[in-house]
């Protein structure tokens, strides 16, 4: 389930493959080229200072969100900013978007389903490994320094799914959480990870959260889902 769209010469795969069924999702290439425009309370809930890029950026999200709501039979409806920033979706979904240079994406799913959706994209060149001391625990440079030149990619691929996780976290928990708050068992050759958090949450997170994450054209996707109780 999803739609890509404005595709470079040779196609990125994206998501595609990350998401699990049940999950829509709208990939946009290129998004600059898009039509933009607000419905509703959008752009009010952005603020005054956004400047024209970030109100660009911002009305892309929320049209490729739209769609991938149509997707599961919903109207569509306005997508404001919640707190710290996250889309106020509409009731009985949940959904993430994610934009970097060249790139936008949204996914939604429908509450009866999923206890929560991330997804993050990044260019991996952003990323780079002067900044491990910032992203990474011990255990995880650990990882990195076992892999020699992969590293670099590497780093790339757990800030990304570490973004995927928050952004399904926060808006379930409306906690806080830094890079070094949570540590990811990740499998650089099947491209899975699972989150791991200490205190209170410990359990909640190890035993329901789980995450896929791709490489590929100089980008790195990652998505992060919790599955509602059967």
């Amino acid at each position: 389930m999803g739609e890509s769209a404005a595709h470079p010469s040779r196609e990125v795969r994206g998501l595609a493959g990350l998401l699990p069924k049940g999950v829509a999702h709208v990939e946009l290439y290129r998004p600059h080229r898009c039509e933009t425009s607000f419905l509703s309370g959008e752009r009010a809930s952005l603020g005054r200072a956004a400047s024209p890029g970030r109100q660009r950026e911002f009305a892309v999200g929320r049209a490729c969100a739209r769609r991938a709501l149509r997707e599961l039979g919903h109207p569509a409806d306005a997508i404001p900013r919640g707190v710290q920033g996250s889309p106020c979706w509409p009731a009985g979904f949940i959904g993430s978007i994610t934009h970097t240079d060249g790139y936008c994406a949204a996914a939604v799913a429908k509450l009866t389903d999923f206890l929560a959706l991330g997804i993050d994209a990044e260019r991996v060149s952003a990323v780079e490994l002067d900044l491990q001391d910032l992203i990474c625990t011990e255990r995880e440079r650990r990882l990195l320094r076992s892999l020699g030149t992969q590293a670099e990619t590497a780093i790339a691929a757990i800030f990304s799914a570490k973004e995927s996780f928050y952004k399904a976290w926060f808006p379930l928990t409306k906690q806080w959480l830094g890079f070094l708050d949570v540590e990811l068992v990740i499998d650089m050759g099947s491209g899975t990870f699972s989150p791991r958090c200490e205190g209170a949450y410990r359990k909640f997170v190890e035993h329901r959260f789980c995450g896929r994450f791709a490489l590929d054209e100089g980008y790195v996707f990652a998505a992060t889902v919790a599955y509602a109780e059967a």
